[in-house]
């Protein structure tokens, strides 16, 4: 119970945030929000499987009745036919002559740096050459997994050992690559140090 109304304390003012940039015309009200507007939010989202199995529509969901209830704005939810988000026009081919990671940024966090979840299906469409496509399908088949060192757990009573092998191979890992950029290891001797 706390969770919802949290969540819902967070979208509130989400959406007062939202309408304080958005209203035309700032008019006192008796009640606790003290903007009026006409303006429909509209939130374009997939629904996942169980929001479908309650739904068609968010706007159908307890929450969302909820929500606009509570703030007494309308929201418009719009889903994707299949299920599968696809970019409009106006970000993949912007009538503008706006290169898609330019217009992208002005909706989202897209082109930005960051912690953020990225999905797979915004990579589809953004990629939009056959060039890029191969290029990444290239870049993924390798054979790292080979030589990766495998994940070692080690028991509490081995955890100080095992800390300091770890610090004395990376420590000679990274004089070893110093050397060879800086050319005082010949690199006749690179593949006896990866052995």
């Amino acid at each position: 119970m706390l969770k919802r109304k949290t969540a819902l304390f967070l979208a509130t003012v989400l959406l007062l945030m939202t309408l304080t940039a958005c209203t035309k015309k700032e008019e006192k009200l008796d009640s606790a929000y003290p903007l009026k507007t006409d303006v429909t939010l509209t939130y374009w989202v997939s629904q996942s499987v169980s929001q479908r199995y309650f739904a068609n529509n968010n706007g159908e969901l307890p929450f969302a009745k909820e929500l606009e209830k509570a703030t007494g704005v309308k929201i418009e939810w719009i889903h994707p036919e299949d299920g599968y988000p696809r970019y409009t026009k106006e970000i993949t081919d912007n009538p503008d002559g706006i290169p898609m990671a330019t217009i992208l940024g002005k909706y989202s966090n897209a082109g930005f740096g960051g912690p953020f979840v990225q999905d797979i299906r915004y990579l589809e469409q953004y990629a939009d050459s056959d060039i890029q496509r191969a290029a990444w399908d290239m870049w993924m088949d390798t054979d790292s997994k080979k030589y990766q060192i495998p994940y070692v757990l080690a028991k509490s009573n081995n955890l100080g050992e095992h800390g300091r092998l770890s610090r004395s191979v990376d420590r000679y890992a990274q004089e070893m690559l110093v050397k060879f950029i800086l050319g005082t290891e010949p690199t006749e001797n690179f593949a006896f140090i990866v052995e």
